[in-house]
Formats: C-alpha cells, structure tokens, sequence
C-alpha cells in the first residue's frame, strides 16, 4: 500500500543551501516567505530521512516567488547538477556511467531518470522516458502527487532539472513542461537537443 508522498530530507535541503551560496540575501528572502513550521522541520531533519512532498513545493514556490522564473530555473538546473555528485547519488550516478555502453547520449541518460527519482522520492509516482525523434523525448510522471501536480512552479522546476541531466552528455538541450493532468494524475515534459556531432553535418 503507498504511503504519503515523500522526498529525501538531503535533496530539499540542498535545494535551500544552493540558493544561499547562489546569493545569501535571496537564500534570506526565501527562508522569510516559506511557513515557518516547515522551514523549522526542515532544518532539523535528518539528511537521510524522508519529508512530506509538500515542504519542496513549498520551498519550490517560495523560491520562484523571489527570485524570479528565469533565476528560479538556473537554481534548479544547478541544484541537480550539485545533487547528482553529492554523496546520496554520486555512487549511484558513477556506476551508470560505467554501464552506459557507447557513451552517455542523452537517450541513455533520461531512461535512468526513472531510476534516479527513485533513489530521491517515495511514493511520488514514476517517471518514463519515451524517446519520440532522433533529438528529443517525452519525460512523463505518472501517478504524481497531487500537492505537486496543483503547483505549476514546482513542475517547472522539475523540467529545470531534468535539462541539468544534459551536462552529463554530449548534447545541449532544453527541458519544458508539456502537459499535466491532475485528474490521470499525470505530468510530462518536453525535452529538445543538438548533439555535438550535429554540427558537422
């Protein structure tokens, strides 16, 4: 039986701490506007416990509010860039790169992101990846949480660091939110790019 949707205390937590190294008077704003309660809980938890996917659309909202869509999407991208070589996926990540057969493509690399929201959330439904063309796919997550898929910022933070995943190939690409359907409780993202060798062409 699924239990309430979770995600790892380290990863919301490493959200906060990249705003504040990002600029300490934004990380100020941010921790002022999100529910006292939550920020309280959030900061007294254990890195490797597990907390309610409400307080990281919290801090997701509370960051977009301050810092902006364009700013707030940088974050995010960079939040998962630092999350994937911290030590709560790092061994994770090194040991698909390993397995990776042919070099890490970008269709390699997202048909591990269901494998990788895994290793970060409980409960909070999967993701697939559908490659749909030579240079883009769709990333859907199915059976999302409803606090999640009611907040249109924290979906698109999500698409935010889903493109982080393209530092780690190759390509250059982007990362968008295509559609949500709160009734089949579902999310998909839309993801675009140019491989390095297109440029040769």
């Amino acid at each position: 039986m699924a239990g309430a949707p979770r995600i790892l205390a380290a990863f919301v937590q490493s959200t906060l701490g990249a705003v504040e190294q990002l600029d300490a008077e934004l990380g100020a704003r941010v921790r002022r506007r999100m529910p006292l309660a939550v920020l309280s809980d959030l900061e007294s938890a254990s890195r490797v416990s597990w907390v309610p996917i409400e307080w990281d659309v919290a801090l997701t909202e509370s960051i977009y509010a301050e810092a902006g869509h364009a700013r707030a999407r940088e974050i995010f991208r960079r939040n998962l860039a630092g999350a994937l070589e911290a030590p709560f996926l790092r061994t994770f990540v090194q040991g698909a790169l390993r397995l990776l057969g042919g070099g890490p493509t970008p269709e390699r690399i997202f048909g591990w992101a269901s494998r990788v929201w895994s290793q970060i959330s409980r409960d909070c439904g999967e993701l697939r990846f559908e490659a749909d063309g030579p240079r883009s796919a769709r990333v859907a997550l199915e059976a999302a949480p409803e606090a999640a898929l009611a907040s249109s910022v924290w979906l698109d933070g999500m698409a935010a660091a889903i493109e982080a995943g393209f530092a780690l190939t190759d390509a250059k690409g982007t990362a968008a939110l295509e559609s949500r359907d709160p009734k089949s409780r579902r999310a998909s993202f839309r993801l675009e790019w140019v491989a390095a060798d297109d440029g040769a062409a």
